[in-house]
Formats: C-alpha cells, sequence, structure tokens
C-alpha cells in the first residue's frame, strides 16, 4: 500500500485503520487519555454537591475529567444540618461551612466519590 503523506490524501478506510491501530498502541503502551467530559449527568457552570469518602463539598463545576471533578469557589461543608433542606439549599442556622480562596479550584478525585448532584443553594462566601 502507498503511504500517504497527508490528511487530505487519506481515504476514509486509511483512517479508520490508522485510528484503530493508534487504538492498539496505546492499549499495549497502558497510555490512558484524561479526557474532559460534559454532558447531561454533569452541566459545567452548574451549582454542585459533592460527598466523598471523607468531606462533602459545594461549588460550581467547573471541569469534569476522567480522574477528577474541579470546582471553583468551592466550600467545604462542615455540618450539613438538616440534610433534605439542604439538598434545597434552605441553610439552616446547624449549617457550617469553610470556603475556600475565592481564586482557588479544588480538584476532587473521582475514586473518593460518593455523591455528585447539582446543589440548588447559593454558594457562601463566608464562613459560617
Amino acid at each position: 500500500m502507498k503511504e500517504k503523506n497527508s490528511l487530505e490524501e487519506l481515504s476514509i478506510k486509511d483512517a479508520k485503520e490508522r485510528l484503530v491501530e493508534l487504538k492498539e498502541l496505546k492499549t499495549l503502551l497502558n497510555i490512558k487519555e484524561e479526557v474532559k467530559k460534559e454532558d447531561a449527568s454533569f452541566p459545567i457552570g452548574k451549582n454542585f454537591y459533592v460527598a466523598t469518602v471523607t468531606h462533602h463539598y459545594v461549588g460550581v463545576l467547573k471541569e469534569v475529567t476522567d480522574k477528577e471533578f474541579v470546582l471553583s469557589r468551592a466550600v467545604w461543608t462542615a455540618d450539613d444540618g438538616r440534610f433534605h433542606k439542604f439538598m434545597r439549599g434552605e441553610i439552616d442556622s446547624n449549617v457550617e461551612f469553610e470556603p475556600f480562596p475565592a481564586d482557588l479550584d479544588v480538584f476532587v478525585g473521582r475514586g473518593a466519590l460518593i455523591v455528585a448532584c447539582e446543589w440548588n443553594g447559593d454558594i457562601p462566601n463566608e464562613a459560617k
């Protein structure tokens, strides 16, 4: 087979064959790409509640990768209060927050996730 020198010269069949070869090579070399994702399950730009095995956070979902949730304006929630009220965005007197610095993105490992869902509250910017 004659070698194709440019993308314009590739047929669809040749391109598909090269893609299969590339995928096989990545598998052999154990190369895993970290792909940024956005889908209906994790809409970027929405307020999210994220529970891990040790902590709970709220923040604006900035990015989702294969390994991490990235939150901006993130807040650690020390105490959620009554959970059903908290998830509706109602902040009662028992709720305690500790915000991260406003300009700091927080990377939450997906391997530690227990729950991640949209949150209806306003992201607080002060400790409470």
